[in-house]
């Protein structure tokens, strides 16, 4: 009845919220709630509450929802409180979730670690080329923070030092405010010196196999005095 006095917009049509999900308190046909509980886990956190409404979503099972009351019934919103646990990532392949507009983005990175994995069957490579998939969020946090990493420190090396970013990354700068675009594998920048850099090209080349440079950190690579 609250949906077809809403759908008709009658007097009582102001006491009714309609949407994707309204409230953790909720009544299901038992046919229906049999459904979703099938990928529904039992879990104590509120994040059992986000995996009915996925699966009523992903079901079609709630196209619309209306909660309708005569008085007021104070309810702390669910979604504060749930988590994206390592299941519900793995299900719906998501590693980054914002469940409420005054919460923080909550991560869980199933997804990266699979296809990084040293003896994963498909890379992230082979999402990207062969599937024409987007890179897994945290994969793409991962390039962003070595991207920065590496920015300050050629920075740090010398006031004379700056860095330009080209081809994709050069892309995201613009596009996607200074963010790795979704379908991007790498980090393309050119590290530049106004004269000659703090850090010659061979020692840059062997950093990796220098015990003495990777041991004294960047102190190694400081300018002559």
């Amino acid at each position: 009845g609250s949906a077809r006095r809403l759908g008709r917009g009658g007097t009582d049509a102001t006491l009714c919220h309609g949407g994707d999900a309204v409230s953790g308190s909720r009544i299901y046909n038992s046919q229906v709630l049999a459904n979703l509980l099938q990928n529904v886990d039992a879990v104590a956190d509120a994040v059992w509450l986000v995996n009915l409404d996925i699966e009523a979503k992903q079901q079609g099972a709630n196209t619309r929802t209306f909660l309708c009351t005569h008085m007021a019934v104070p309810e702390e919103d669910y979604r504060r409180h749930a988590e994206l646990t390592e299941t519900l990532a793995t299900r719906y392949e998501v590693e980054a979730a914002l469940f409420h507009p005054t919460s923080a983005v909550r991560v869980s990175c199933p997804i990266t670690l699979r296809y990084t994995a040293t003896d994963a069957s498909t890379d992230v490579a082979s999402l990207v080329t062969k599937l024409g998939l987007v890179a897994p969020w945290c994969f793409r946090r991962a390039l962003r923070h070595a991207w920065q990493r590496l920015v300050r420190w050629w920075l740090a090396l010398s006031p004379q030092h700056f860095v330009v970013a080209s081809d994709g990354t050069g892309l995201g700068v613009l596009r996607n405010t200074g963010e790795p675009i979704p379908w991007d594998l790498d980090i393309d920048v050119h590290l530049y010196a106004e004269g000659p850099p703090a850090l010659p090209l061979h020692a840059f080349a062997d950093w990796s196999d220098n015990p003495s440079l990777t041991s004294q950190g960047s102190a190694a690579l400081s300018p002559p005095a």
